[in-house]
């Protein structure tokens, strides 16, 4: 007879079994996971666990759950900002947190076997490049799921990226299911169009991605396909498991005196050396490299977790490598070696000494880093990597014996009700409007068009171009190739009026005005959109860091000071240089891009002419109808300051001088710093002409209302 749930007994004819210290506790958790068992049935429990060692670990694994729950449960959307709270489903119990704190992280993914690419400080650095690292845990009575997720352009639009995991702990479909269902909410509030997996390891026989959705990805590898993985034994051991020659090649170094120095990322000579074999490497095999402080972000980034080795014949630098750990396990993934000072068994004791570095730290593994998907020549026999081509490499690295580890392809899915990475239709609904306006700039619309289209996610988003000059070829472009709308407003004189156009025109929720020669940062377009749902009562005014052209410096806003016909200079807030950084107050930035709501917008002064002006003015708008001026750090964008050509369109003094007399009025601002800045360009005679012209003679400030209402009312 079967054991009756719903009652006090056990096997028929028997007595309900005695209580075992402990059958209380484990009643009580069974209560709060929602089985709804009642207060005196925790005999039942007791009894399984007798019958079913499985079910212990699953009330411990129960019990970690609701004391981690208790002591600290975070966000799930990884938002510092965002209430605190644990989900519990009703289908198995699960809780669902945001790990914010390096610490539990890492030790989660030591004790559950994860991988360097999923380690903290490797998403760190990611962030440092402007991706969107996210850490998600789920844990339940069938095991525990993490993974690290990473937001980036994979060519389709922003997409959930989970490299070299997740990592799954117990029944895995359940637990994956479960762990998939938390990266989905995520990937929802970041704007991603889908999730992208690239497994550490073949699946455990219970396991199958195509059950969640998953099909196989279009491109099977974003990280190597293949890399050798070398036990780090004792000295002798490491040896004996190398290949003869690789071993004779590390006895030759020690024997000719190449001597290994390690060196941390504020070692300037180190790394300019390292930095000079990599591109005398780059230049002999005919592969790109990025530029030093790349290599210096990257150490920097991983402090102790990472060095440079340099491996030198007397005081010459003749090889280097950088060489980093995580959990139990070290990589190398940087090297480089002279062409002039070729010596035999400089690399192969230089690895040698990375590999009694990462032993000497902790580590179990030596992870090559990357080989040829094809099988690699037999070591000793000479060959040299060209480019895309591993196999010199590869040849080198299976010389040191060690495993051959090759990854399984890549999985995807795309989100539920995910559209293609392409500009709304005029029937969808518009979440936000890109509009940009031109003047004879047809490359500018173009490459700023393009870059949208391919880089960004352009879900529910609208592309808007005003053309205040007239060009058919970028008419055609923007209709027939973007897909995007075209409005010629030639009677738009001036920057001002036209940007004031997009947002009447605009259809979407929110409006990002842009120059016709600016590029964003990857992921920036999901994120904004990602920001208005969170905040759906923002009335703020939106900017982000120009970047400049060599991509590491950057200008956060614009400290209001006069100077060359402008109200404003560049400058930078430390706060700025973080892109995963809060957002913070600024005084004012330059107007090559912003965003707010259309509902939020202010107007500019319809009596504005030509360029200038706009800085500051609008600022001052927007604060005093209740709203911030804001740098979101991650809204980066490059702008085309550069006019080989000449500027196409008129840029004058007087037009300058004139719109700041119109704003400062405007606002009740004091006109005399105005004056003052431009009497040294502009004849005293001409200034007045112009002030008399554009203030009005007393009666300036009931026109411009006027105007202002008039344009308010058209806009209804």
């Amino acid at each position: 007879m079967a054991l009756k749930i719903g009652g006090r007994r056990g096997p028929a004819g028997a007595a309900a079994p005695r209580r075992v210290p402990g059958a209380r506790r484990i009643e009580l958790l069974a209560s709060l996971a929602g089985f709804g068992l009642q207060v005196g049935q925790g005999w039942l429990l007791d009894e399984l666990l007798r019958q079913n060692g499985r079910l212990l670990l699953r009330v411990e694994r129960l019990e970690a759950m609701l004391e981690q729950a208790a002591t600290a449960p975070l966000a799930v959307t990884g938002d510092p900002t965002a209430s605190d709270r644990v989900r519990a489903g009703p289908r198995a119990a699960y809780s669902r947190v945001s790990v914010t704190e390096r610490s539990r992280w890492d030790a989660a993914l030591e004790e559950y076997g994860g991988t360097t690419m999923q380690s903290w400080r490797w998403g760190e650095f990611l962030q440092r490049l402007g991706h969107t690292v996210v850490r998600v845990r789920v844990d339940g009575l069938l095991g525990t799921g993490l993974a690290q997720v990473v937001f980036e352009d994979l060519g389709r639009g922003t997409t959930a990226h989970i490299p070299r995991g997740p990592v799954i702990v117990g029944e895995w479909l359940p637990v994956a299911r479960e762990l998939f269902d938390a990266v989905d909410e995520l990937a929802a509030r970041h704007g991603a169009v889908g999730v992208t997996v690239e497994p550490d390891a073949p699946l455990p026989p219970d396991a199958a991605y195509d059950a969640l959705g998953f099909v196989a990805a279009d491109q099977p590898h974003y990280s190597p396909a293949q890399t050798v993985k070398v036990p780090l034994l004792d000295d002798q051991a490491l040896l004996s498991q190398m290949h003869s020659g690789m071993r004779r090649d590390v006895r030759l170094g020690q024997r000719r005196g190449v001597r290994v120095t390690e060196h941390a990322s504020s070692d300037a000579a180190a790394m300019a050396a390292f930095h000079d074999l990599l591109q005398d490497t780059a230049r002999r095999n005919g592969f790109e490299i990025d530029g030093r402080p790349y290599y210096e972000d990257f150490m920097s980034v991983l402090g102790e977790d990472a060095a440079l080795l340099l491996a030198h014949l007397g005081e010459t630098p003749v090889a280097g490598a950088i060489v980093t750990r995580a959990l139990r396990e070290a990589a190398y993934l940087f090297g480089a070696s002279s062409s002039e000072h070729r010596v035999q068994g400089a690399t192969a004791f230089l690895q040698f000494e990375a590999m009694r570095w990462a032993r000497a730290r902790g580590c179990t593994r030596y992870d090559l880093w990357g080989i040829s998907a094809d099988d690699p020549a037999p070591f000793g026999q000479p060959q040299r990597s060209r480019g895309g081509d591993l196999q010199g490499v590869s040849r080198f690295k299976v010389g040191f014996g060690g495993d051959i580890v090759t990854y399984p392809p890549a999985w995807e899915r795309r989100l539920p009700g995910a559209a293609t990475c392409t500009a709304a239709k005029t029937d969808e609904a518009v979440a936000l409007t890109i509009g940009m306006t031109t003047y004879n700039d047809f490359d500018g619309v173009y490459f700023t068009v393009q870059a949208l289209r391919l880089y960004q996610d352009l879900r529910d988003t609208e592309l808007l171009v005003v053309d205040n000059y007239g060009c058919e070829e970028t008419k055609n472009f923007v209709e027939e190739w973007a897909k995007g709308r075209y409005v010629l407003a030639k009677e738009a004189v001036g920057t001002a009026v036209a940007k004031d156009l997009v947002f009447r025109l605009a259809r979407g929720e929110a409006v990002l005005c842009c120059d016709s020669h600016v590029l964003f940062a990857p992921g920036a377009i999901a994120r904004l959109k990602a920001y208005y749902r969170e905040h759906p009562g923002c009335v703020d005014l939106l900017q982000g860091p120009l970047v400049y052209d060599d991509l590491q410096n950057i200008s956060t806003h614009f400290e209001p000071v006069w100077r060359d016909h402008m109200w404003g200079t560049w400058a930078t807030d430390p706060r700025g240089e973080d892109p995963q950084g809060d957002p913070f107050e600024i005084p004012m930035q330059g107007m090559g891009v912003f965003s707010c709501r259309k509902s939020a917008w202010p107007g500019f002064n319809p009596r504005f002419r030509g360029f200038g002006g706009e800085e500051g003015y609008l600022h001052e708008k927007i604060r005093r109808a209740g709203g911030r001026c804001l740098c979101l750090p991650w809204l980066r964008w490059v702008h085309r300051f550069g006019r080989p050509s000449g500027v196409p369109y008129p840029l004058t003094v007087e037009d300058k001088f004139r719109n700041y007399l119109i704003g400062h009025a405007e606002l009740g601002l004091d006109l005399a710093p105005v004056f003052e800045h431009f009497s040294e360009d502009l004849p005293e005679a001409t200034a007045k002409a112009i002030a008399e012209e554009a203030l009005g003679g007393g009666d300036y400030v009931a026109e411009t209302r006027a105007l202002l209402h008039a344009e308010q009312a058209a806009a209804r």
